[in-house]
């Protein structure tokens, strides 16, 4: 606990301070005749770590190569990224309910939520993979969807659909049509 306060404390303070020494950030040369454009309250960080908390429980977790905070819209996008989600009832000690890796990460949009995109792969202890360039997890109703085409692999075999919802608390898995068995 004092750790995730100290990482908690550490990531504020040094927010803060680059926020106030580094609010305009030339991006580069401009080509003639063009005005260089500025962006404003951007932080740029490598060997990122985050952490969705509810309560003591850690929701979900994160690592990054490089995340890019804009504080103008509250967003961030992380690259590169392992994650492992875990359970709304699991304990500090808890394995993960699932583990994955996907090219890119969006938070911000819905407090809690993980947007990943990006060769996502979902792996869960059981054998099951889900594959997809885009995944939306809510931690809330521990439901992972994927808007687009999806491949699950499972030991008894490997389906595609259209769309997926997955829900985590009944194991139970939704395909839109059409759905494809190998």
């Amino acid at each position: 606990m004092k750790r995730l306060a100290f990482f908690v404390a550490f990531m504020t303070l040094g927010t803060v301070g680059l926020i106030q020494l580094l609010t305009t950030v030339p991006r580069g040369p401009a080509p003639e005749g063009r005005a260089v454009r500025e962006v404003t309250n951007v932080l740029n960080m490598d060997d990122v770590s985050v952490r969705q908390l509810h309560g003591d429980q850690v929701r979900w977790e994160l690592q990054a190569n490089n995340a890019i905070y804009n504080e103008n819209t509250n967003t961030g996008r992380l690259r590169e990224v392992s994650f492992r989600v875990f359970n709304k009832q699991a304990s500090a000690d808890a394995k993960p309910l699932f583990t994955g890796r996907s090219q890119q990460a969006i938070l911000g949009q819905q407090p809690g939520n993980l947007v990943l995109q990006g060769d996502v792969v979902l792996s869960k202890g059981d054998g099951l993979e889900i594959r997809s360039q885009r995944i939306e997890y809510d931690a809330d109703q521990e439901l992972v969807t994927s808007p687009g085409q999806v491949r699950v692999r499972t030991p008894q075999g490997t389906q595609e659909g259209a769309s997926l919802r997955y829900f985590l608390a009944d194991d139970r898995l939704e395909f839109a049509s059409p759905v494809f068995y190998q």
